[in-house]
């Protein structure tokens, strides 16, 4: 239940491309610290690997400026097809 170990654990999977328990531990450590810049960060980012633009869009807007937003949206898409869902 640490944020910190969540969000750790978080990074081990999205570096495997493992969308799915990447996520379920970013949520873990956003629901923990919803205050917490990076966890809303890198919630944002499962969620724009997902393809759920909306849901990064609102969440990278809480802690990013609309250029920035624009910018890791464009990436994420670029990035998408590396990573698995199932995983």
């Amino acid at each position: 239940g640490n944020p910190v170990l969540l969000n750790d654990r978080g990074l081990c999977h999205l570096i495997a491309a493992q969308l799915a328990p990447a996520t379920a531990d970013f949520e873990a450590a956003s629901a923990a610290d919803p205050a917490d810049a990076e966890y809303v960060s890198n919630l944002a980012l499962v969620r724009a690997l997902a393809g759920n633009e909306e849901a990064a869009r609102e969440l990278w807007g809480r802690v990013l400026t609309p250029a920035d937003v624009h910018a890791n949206l464009e990436i994420a898409r670029a990035s998408r097809a590396r990573f698995s869902q199932d995983r």
